[in-house]
């Protein structure tokens, strides 16, 4: 699972204001700007489900991939335009708090510099109407592997028995470098076959938390087995001790 972190830290985060209300208020203003030039559009238009080929769509969030230059990025967008929305989505809506994309952005930028395998963050923006959130947009290089839902079901059962004693390994290796998921499903975890072994990375962790580094099983390392436990059993594939 561990891949060379790159050189991006959280002190290169920025928040650039941009007309429209949209706010850039994490990663790279210039690659977004030039990802948006790119296919010709605005950055407000990047969370539009007309941008890109699709990759996931739901009534209110939705994943568009976009080509350019040998590259593939994902733009993630979470509509909250109705108030319904607003209040269902209230922890991520409501003036002062984190939207999805801003959490996740900072859940890849940990993982990266501690070694493990992520998606490079471009940027989370925000469009926000009097403090509350209206949209956010996650963008990111995209990692070549496969999300463990799609992936699994192609394997033959020897297969899938070491890519679970693989995920177990990596899964370990993530909780005792201090890093609690809140949000482990199968659909979260790509994998790629590296040699003899499977690579992991983790997406999708807007409830992510850290703690101290260590071997200790504290409540919030059982709850990502016990929520992932059931999901791998389905493969007929026993969980963890």
């Amino acid at each position: 699972m561990h891949q060379v972190a790159g050189n991006y830290t959280l002190a290169d985060t920025v928040s650039t204001t941009i007309p429209g209300n949209v706010e850039i208020v994490r990663g790279e203003p210039e690659t977004c700007r030039e990802l948006a030039g790119a296919v010709g559009c605005s950055l407000t238009d990047l969370a539009s489900a007309a941008i890109g080929a699709p990759v996931v769509t739901h009534a209110t969030s939705w994943v568009r991939v976009i080509d350019v230059d040998a590259k593939s990025y994902f733009v993630k967008t979470y509509s909250y335009w109705s108030l319904a929305a607003r209040l269902r989505a209230w922890r991520w809506t409501a003036p002062g708090w984190n939207t999805r994309p801003r959490r996740e952005f900072d859940a890849l930028v940990w993982l990266r510099q501690h070694g493990f395998a992520a998606p490079r963050p471009i940027a989370a923006l925000e469009h926000r109407h009097t403090g509350f959130v209206r949209f956010a947009v996650l963008v990111t290089e995209r990692w070549p592997g496969t999300d463990l839902a799609a992936l699994l079901p192609t394997l033959s059962p020897a297969e899938r028995r070491q890519l679970a004693q693989d995920l177990h390994d990596a899964i370990e290796a993530l909780h005792d470098a201090g890093f609690r998921d809140g949000n482990l499903d199968l659909r979260n975890l790509l994998a790629r076959r590296v040699a003899d072994r499977w690579e992991f990375a983790k997406i999708d962790s807007p409830k992510f938390r850290i703690v101290g580094p260590g071997k200790h099983r504290d409540r919030h390392r059982r709850a990502d087995w016990e929520r992932l436990a059931p999901q791998l059993a389905a493969f007929g594939l026993a969980p963890p001790r």
